[in-house]
């Protein structure tokens, strides 16, 4: 898979990742590719000038990033649907963007508008890094069968996220 995926066109290498099962880690490099897209553009959406805006734009990025890793997973995400993995993500992740809301306010203020987005939106691509490591991990459990989306209720994976979140900062945090 590798040497195919070397000598195809690059235009070409999302279908070929998308389509094949042989290779996770193929599937882990294309879809932290994508992640790294989302968190440029979640931290660039952290100066948007108004404050809590940025939170507005946000979401839907990272709602179309979990829908994009779902894609290269070949992960049907209509057929499981974001409505019992969103509600359970945002539920882990809702403590961090209570957190970061307070420091959007600083925008407002003249002098501190630019440091304001720096904090917004590097608060903002933290989470967005954290939500697509642990979706990243989600959907490789699903693609090997250790979870079965349409056979968890929403609890019991909001349970699954927790505990691969607290995995996940474990081995970022000092």
């Amino acid at each position: 898979m590798k040497k195919t995926y070397q000598v195809i066109p690059e235009r070409l290498h999302d279908s070929l990742v998308n389509a094949q099962k042989a290779s996770i880690e193929l599937k882990r490099k294309q879809a932290q590719s994508k992640l790294a897209l989302f968190v440029a553009t979640t931290f660039g959406e952290g100066f948007i000038p108004v404050p809590m805006s940025d939170s507005v734009m946000m979401i839907p990025t990272q709602i179309e990033m979990l829908r994009e890793i779902a894609e290269v997973y070949g992960v049907d995400i209509e057929k499981h649907t974001l409505e019992s993995v969103v509600p359970a993500l945002l539920g882990v992740f809702g403590a961090f963007s209570s957190g970061k809301a307070l420091f959007s306010y600083l925008k407002a203020i003249p002098g501190l508008n630019f440091a304001g987005g720096l904090i917004s939106g590097g608060v903002g691509a933290a989470i967005t890094t954290a939500l697509g490591a642990v979706y990243i991990q989600l959907m490789e459990l699903v693609v090997t069968g250790k979870v079965n989306l349409e056979a968890t209720t929403s609890k019991e994976l909001q349970d699954i996220l927790v505990k691969l979140l607290k995995t996940y900062l474990a081995t970022k945090m000092p």
